[in-house]
């Protein structure tokens, strides 16, 4: 929808202009993938049109989910949304054409450590410029969350994407960001808030009661770790391997939350296991003893190449989990 020969179609009339090309009737079903429809004003009346005229299945997809959330709501009752995850660690490994044998499994540390800080968005695996990670950035800021939202200071919008970017992981604290850039907490709450939608970050709940855990911070996460590097190229591989488990349990379907076990943290606990990120290779039981009062059926610890067990807790290499079908 973004191409200029149809700026003057409207999406039925490209539809038509699909069916006589082919000799369909109005009743021959057939699927059309409409991209970049987020586009095209008044997309979301057009599409309700042509699903209540029946026979044709669309796929629209665009590349701002904000928006397409916000016009979603126009079309209540006929629609499914699917999140396109970046690439995982195996779709990079053949994008990178990388092929490593059993007997050099040793090499998978690197490959996984590469992936963690190149994030998994398929442009810039594929061309290595910088330029285009921050000119994306710049576009949901800009364009998907300023614009659109009537955001006056936009340096702020950048400056909070940035404290959230080098605390992936750690509580989020309104109240102190909010002195930090000389606003009020309300409007950052509004932001992480856009943020979210936009789905640049994602955020996570403490482990509890509904009441305790509402009243609790949350933890902030992105959407990919490339940006996270782009963003703040000094954040420690810890945060951003934990940033990338997480990512990892979205996209199996899980929406997880933290933990908090003897006053200390558990990173994330799923309703039959839990994951602790410890990247080390040497992981030793006082790294695992908070765990054994949760009631799990599996509990996890991500490390960085150390296998086995300690005192019941399963030790797994990163590489390992990330290439592992399901939880």
């Amino acid at each position: 929808m973004d191409h200029p020969s149809l700026v003057r179609e409207s999406i039925l009339d490209v539809l038509n202009s699909y069916r006589r090309l082919h000799g369909l009737k109005h009743n021959d079903r057939f699927t059309t993938i409409i991209d970049e429809v987020h586009l095209r004003d008044g997309f979301e009346q057009e599409l309700k049109t042509t699903y209540d005229l029946g026979h044709v299945k669309v796929f629209a997809t665009g590349s701002s989910s904000l928006f397409m959330v916000e016009k979603g709501s126009f079309l209540t009752g006929r629609q499914t949304f699917i999140e396109v995850f970046p690439f995982s660690f195996s779709e990079y490994l053949v994008m990178k054409k990388i092929r490593t044998k059993p007997s050099d499994s040793h090499l998978m540390v690197r490959h996984i450590e590469d992936f963690v800080r190149a994030g998994g968005l398929p442009e810039y695996l594929k061309t290595g410029d910088p330029g285009y990670l921050t000119t994306l950035i710049d576009s949901i800021l800009y364009k998907d969350i300023g614009a659109r939202r009537g955001v006056r200071n936009m340096r702020v919008l950048r400056e909070l994407l940035l404290i959230v970017s080098q605390s992936c992981g750690s509580k989020l604290s309104p109240r102190r960001i909010a002195r930090i850039l000389g606003i009020s907490h309300e409007t950052v709450r509004e932001h992480l808030s856009a943020f979210e939608e936009a789905n640049l970050i994602h955020t996570i709940r403490l482990k509890g009661k509904v009441a305790e855990s509402m009243a609790a911070p949350r933890k902030a996460y992105l959407s990919d770790t490339g940006i996270v590097h782009i963003l703040s190229p000094t954040v420690n591989i810890g945060c951003l391997v934990e940033n990338c488990v997480f990512n990892k349990l979205r996209e199996r379907g899980y929406n997880p939350a933290y933990g908090l076990v003897r006053e200390r943290e558990v990173d994330f606990v799923l309703p039959d296991s839990c994951y602790e990120v410890k990247y080390s290779d040497r992981v030793n039981l006082d790294d695992v003893s908070h765990l054994k009062d949760l009631k799990a059926k599996r509990k996890i610890v991500i490390t960085r190449n150390q296998s086995g067990r300690v005192d019941g807790v399963e030790l797994l290499p990163l590489w390992r989990f990330m290439l592992e079908d399901k939880v």
